[in-house]
């Protein structure tokens, strides 16, 4: 659902469905695509802007489950998949709750290149956060939904997510200061 307000074309349709009385989610199946752990790093090249969008997704969902094995490559384009763990997950015994403050720092790499600190945005995606930035109604939109989903305390966190990180984002046109950690400069 963020990924299509957002317009970042990485997660596949994904549907809420009850199964045998248990609720759970069912993903679009890609067919012939390679999970990127059984790509090479010259495999990845050219789906930089991709992964970094996916980087932003999963800092905005707090997903601190991505790894190869959860995201997809096929026909030029990443498909993030498997993002169980986002949204207040159940991490061991305790409930991760999502906040709207951004205080952690993810980890995530690309192979040997290491993090996507100081690497020029997309420019499609600088403009889509600044289009879901500026529209109240869009935000609404979104929040009524999720809202459905997790409770509007935690929907409000989110949207709180989407407009600090946009702000950094579209400032900054990159995710900012290799030096240091992203989010603590910010003292979000």
């Amino acid at each position: 659902m963020i990924d299509r307000f957002l317009n970042l074309g990485l997660v596949p349709p994904t549907t809420i469905r009850i199964m045998d009385g248990v609720e759970g989610s069912m993903q679009q199946f890609i067919p012939g695509a390679k999970e990127a752990y059984d790509c090479t790093e010259r495999d990845l090249d050219g789906y930089e802007k991709d992964l970094m969008k996916m980087w932003i997704f999963d800092t905005i969902i707090c997903n601190w489950d991505r790894h190869s094995g959860n995201f997809l490559i096929k026909n030029d384009k990443v498909y993030a998949v498997d993002n169980g763990f986002s949204m207040g997950a159940l991490f061991g015994n305790r409930v991760v709750e999502i906040d709207s403050k951004i205080d952690g720092h993810r980890e995530f790499t690309k192979f040997g290149h290491g993090l996507f600190f100081d690497f020029e945005l997309p420019e499609d995606l600088l403009q889509n956060f600044q289009k879901f930035i500026s529209d109240n109604e869009s935000k609404q939109i979104l929040k009524e939904l999720l809202s459905e989903l997790m409770g509007e305390r935690h929907a409000a966190a989110v949207i709180s997510r989407i407009e600090q990180v946009g702000k950094i984002v579209t400032e900054q046109k990159m995710i900012p200061n290799s030096a240091n950690p992203f989010w603590r400069t910010y003292n979000l």
